[in-house]
């Protein structure tokens, strides 16, 4: 994973390899099942610069994500302690490929819309939007191509009102026999502006992130 953030003064990168181990874990009545997750061999660089202690407080510590029977997330739990968990979170409930799936029987070349909202009560609130297309059908194997919009909003008692758009495209090979992802590809670029206030003074605020994002299925 790739992610760039562009204050307009200065520039930060930050890059990340790991190994996620997942197992479904539960499955209910209701369509809800669960997957349990665990990253493993944490790679982290910012800005060119190795930060050997920067995924410390992830790595192999086991966290939960609900799913119901759409594919969209319902609560994640085991990772709310840390920022770095609160980035993992937003990260698969915003951009969970499964919600973007159709929900019919489709052919090479059609399309499907499909619409992904996620907000914390009070502080935030995303919607991803956009297009599925069955671009091939190779055996088992369906590649799609999913384009789409984003509209955000952040705000707290602090001072901190912010909104921001984006768009992204990604491109995902799905087995359709053993009903899993073998290959998920984003890239995404969001432009936020919007302002801080501390007491009568107030503080623009513009940054462009930009965040690119490849996950592989290593043991079929």
């Amino acid at each position: 994973m790739s992610l760039v953030i562009d204050r307009g003064t200065k520039t930060s990168e930050v890059n990340m390899s790991a190994v996620l181990e997942t197992d479904v874990t539960d499955s209910q009545p209701d369509g809800n099942w669960t997957l349990t997750n665990k990253i493993t061999q944490v790679e982290t660089k910012v800005n060119g610069e190795d930060k050997p202690d920067a995924g410390g407080l992830l790595a192999d510590k086991p966290f939960s994500i609900v799913y119901d029977q759409e594919g969209k997330v319902v609560k994640i739990t085991g990772i709310e302690s840390s920022d770095q968990g609160a980035n993992i979170e937003k990260m698969f409930s915003q951009l969970s490929p499964t919600a973007m799936l159709p929900n019919k029987h489709v052919k090479v070349g059609e399309s499907w819309p499909f619409e992904i909202t996620s907000s914390e009560e009070g502080m935030s609130t995303q919607t991803l939007k956009g297009v599925g297309t069955l671009v091939a059908l190779k055996g088992d194997e369906a590649v799609m191509d999913f384009d789409f919009i984003i509209q955000l909003s952040m705000k707290d008692n602090q001072g901190l009102n912010v909104s921001g758009t984006g768009k992204g495209k990604t491109t995902a090979v799905y087995d359709t026999d053993k009903a899993r992802f073998i290959s998920n590809k984003s890239d995404v670029t969001i432009e936020t502006t919007g302002k801080v206030s501390l007491g009568e003074k107030s503080e623009p605020i513009k940054n462009t992130l930009t965040t690119s994002m490849q996950i592989d299925l290593v043991k079929k």
